[in-house]
């Protein structure tokens, strides 16, 4: 596989610097929100059928761990989604080949 350089990423790359980057960044923030609210939604619905399969209305220490469990095969099961990525998913914003944006043009007494 060719290097990756800025230009060939600003080329290839369907974010441009400003505009389409912020807006992907607030959709991920709100992804993240909404998979933590999902997670703890699942997990309290995991306790409340422990509690009807146990026939009890107290929570105790050992009635959590089918929760965290379920919660566990679940997050683990995304390893095999995210091995599927390429290599080099998400290098136009990684560290190696995060995009210069261009310095903007000063304006003159024409424009």
């Amino acid at each position: 596989m060719a290097p990756r350089n800025a230009a060939s990423v600003a080329a290839n790359s369907s974010l441009s610097c400003v505009g389409e980057t912020s807006r992907a960044t607030s959709m991920t923030s709100t992804a993240q929100q909404l998979s933590v609210s999902m997670g703890v939604a699942l997990g309290a619905t995991l306790l409340h059928l422990t509690l009807l399969w146990q026939g009890t209305s107290e929570l105790t220490a050992t009635d959590f761990w089918p929760a965290f469990v379920a919660i566990a095969l679940i997050s683990s099961s995304l390893v095999f989604v995210y091995a599927r990525l390429a290599r080099d998913a998400g290098a136009e914003i990684s560290a190696d080949g995060l995009l210069a944006c261009p310095a903007p043009v000063p304006k003159t007494a024409d424009d």
